[in-house]
């Protein structure tokens, strides 16, 4: 977790972000499916998914 949190702060992304962007551009998926609890998370997905 530590070494994915380096790299997501080098990208200037939240762990999370980089987690959904990844599983955003795998050649096999088509969607993925986020929860969320408050409007911040849902802003935050938006963001990874324009990266």
């Amino acid at each position: 977790m530590r070494r994915l949190a380096a790299i997501a702060a080098e990208r200037g992304q939240t762990l999370s972000q980089l987690d959904t962007a990844w599983t955003l551009r795998g050649p096999l998926v088509t969607s993925t499916m986020v929860g969320v609890s408050n409007k911040e998370q849902s802003a935050e997905n938006l963001r990874a998914s324009r990266t």
